[in-house]
């Protein structure tokens, strides 16, 4: 009875020395790297719904931890291009992007963005509907 009781201690100390805990933390929030994959523009009059569609596209924005963020493309309007530098600030707080030098003649409280796990969907302000879908990399 004794040598079964050892035996079972024995083998339970063995199964679980061979398991590691999983310290890789769930990713959340905007901090990070995230790559163009969709894009949505459309206004829906003709009663169709407007859906995201795949771009082919190398946009890449890296948000930082002090509140700042760095584009290849344009941020200003919605464009898929990744041809030039783009800089500006974001505000977790008001789910708001703010890029830098951009021109208008309203004053603006920020691009809208939305979050949701490795999802971020960034709307930009036009008449129709547009949106950007990225991916988490």
């Amino acid at each position: 009875m004794k040598a079964t009781s050892n035996l079972i201690i024995i083998l339970l100390a063995i199964f679980t020395s061979g398991c590691e805990k999983d310290n890789t933390e769930a990713t959340t929030g905007i901090i990070g790297e995230w790559k163009l994959v969709e894009e949505k523009i459309g206004s829906g009059l003709t009663g169709d719904p407007v859906i995201f569609e795949p771009v082919q596209s190398n946009k890449v924005i890296v948000f930082f931890n002090d509140g700042t963020f760095s584009s290849n493309g344009e941020m200003c309007i919605m464009s898929n291009q990744a041809s030039s530098q783009n800089i500006g600030s974001f505000y977790e707080s008001l789910l708001s992007i703010e890029p830098d030098g951009c021109q208008s003649t309203a004053p603006t409280s920020g691009i809208k963005y939305q979050i949701d796990a490795d999802t971020l969907i960034i709307g930009y302000p036009c008449y129709e509907e547009c949106q950007q879908k990225y991916s988490r990399i």
